[in-house]
């Protein structure tokens, strides 16, 4: 009977023992491992866009230049971008209009970081829709008008300083081929773009806020020279996360 009561109470002690070190251990990976938040993948913004486009060659009769700003309308979505960019009433005359679509695939590879931060390098193809035409219906063959298929690949950054507050930041130069009016001459399209974001995600349950300045230059040098333009442009943007 003494052996058997000293059996059972080493077997007590013992399940006590391993029952108190079990929960000693569950609340230190707790505590080492705060609770983290699903960061939201997508952006609908907004944008006020300063835009300079200027002609670089000497052969033409119809002059498109402007320095005035455009407003843009993006949607940054997990893995793809769209955007739509009017403007209207540009240059010196207020006789030109511009219209700029396009869409881009984004495959980023992440070699380097942590919950709190991150070294990226974006893989993006691309396409873009560029017209800038006159309200003129003279010399509307002059009229500027540029569809581009476009490889880049760059680097991006991330940091994030609280739980619901980080900044991002990509750079990724292109380059690419334009065909005009949809296949009458071609040429080629150089570009770079650079966004840079601060997040402030889940303010209202999934939805939180997003704030950035992006820039982008692209040089079109075409067969025919009445095409060759730079544009240049400085984009400041507001829009929600979700």
């Amino acid at each position: 009977m003494k052996v058997n009561f000293r059996v059972t109470l080493f077997i007590i002690i013992t399940i006590l023992c391993f029952n108190n070190i079990a929960k000693a251990q569950m609340f230190s990976v707790n505590s080492e491992q705060p609770v983290r938040l699903d960061l939201p993948a997508n952006s609908i913004l907004v944008g006020y866009e300063p835009t300079s486009f200027k002609y670089t060659g000497d052969d033409t009769e119809q002059n498109l230049s402007f320095s005035d700003p455009i407003y843009r309308l993006r949607a940054e979505l997990s893995g793809f971008e769209g955007y739509l960019a009017i403007g209207y009433n540009l240059g010196d005359a207020n006789s030109t209009n511009l219209v700029n679509a396009g869409a881009k695939i984004d495959g980023e590879f992440r070699f380097l970081g942590d919950r709190n931060y991150f070294i990226g390098v974006p893989l993006v193809l691309g396409t873009d829709y560029l017209q800038v035409s006159t309200q003129s219906d003279e010399n509307r063959s002059d009229d500027f008008r540029q569809s581009s298929a476009m490889v880049g690949a760059g680097l991006s950054l991330g940091f994030r300083f609280a739980n619901r507050f980080r900044i991002e930041s990509k750079a990724v130069p292109f380059y690419g081929f334009s065909v005009t009016s949809f296949g009458a001459t071609g040429g080629s399209r150089v570009s770079f773009t650079n966004q840079n974001r601060i997040y402030m995600d889940r303010i209202f349950d999934r939805i939180g806020l997003t704030a950035g300045f992006d820039f982008k230059t692209a040089r079109y040098n075409m067969d025919d020279e009445r095409f060759d333009y730079d544009i240049n442009s400085n984009s400041f943007v507001i829009g929600v996360t979700f």
